[in-house]
């Protein structure tokens, strides 16, 4: 992801060789990316922190996670997540899980839709899934508002999503 940007490079992980660049949304800034094993698509979290005020797109719901493809070097989708963050495909590629600044999104990459979504006890931090898919994790802070004047005392959560059922412990 290239931050602060509108762009993402696609990098041969073999021989560190930069392939291309896919050109994202005006304004996208991406905070992060998953792709799927097979290499067929990909996600970046469009955070548009570098969104001017007043801007439309931004004022509007901010800009989401896009899909592409790593391959061809295009976008050819759009999830409507809020203030995206962190991602994580699950190791099938049938769903993507979203840190969405206080909430715990999960996409399905067939669809698009909103499988689940939970509130985050804090802002989100990072997500993971363990290797067999069986469970998605985000890891919740307020540790950066309290160390910057914020009068409540921190709080740190590890939020587990058991994705078979869909349910947040």
């Amino acid at each position: 992801a290239n931050y602060g940007s509108d762009s993402v490079t696609a990098i041969n992980t073999a021989t560190y060789a930069v392939i291309g660049t896919v050109a994202l949304k005006t304004y996208a800034s991406p905070l992060d990316v998953a792709a799927s094993s097979n290499n067929y698509q990909a996600f970046t979290a469009d955070s548009s922190f570098n969104c001017p005020t007043g801007t439309v797109s931004c004022a509007t719901g901010y800009l989401g996670v896009e899909a592409f493809d790593p391959v061809a070097l295009q976008t050819n989708g759009y999830l409507a997540a809020q203030y995206p963050q962190y991602l994580a495909l699950s190791p099938d590629g049938s769903k993507v899980f979203v840190g969405d600044f206080v909430n715990f999104d999960t996409f399905s990459t067939a669809t698009g839709a909103m499988v689940t979504t939970a509130a985050l006890p804090a802002a989100v931090q990072g997500v993971a899934i363990t290797s067999d898919g069986a469970y998605a994790l985000a890891v919740s802070s307020t540790d950066y508002y309290y160390a910057n004047g914020q009068v409540s005392a921190p709080t740190d959560a590890i939020s587990v999503l058991n994705t078979a059922v869909g349910s947040y412990t």
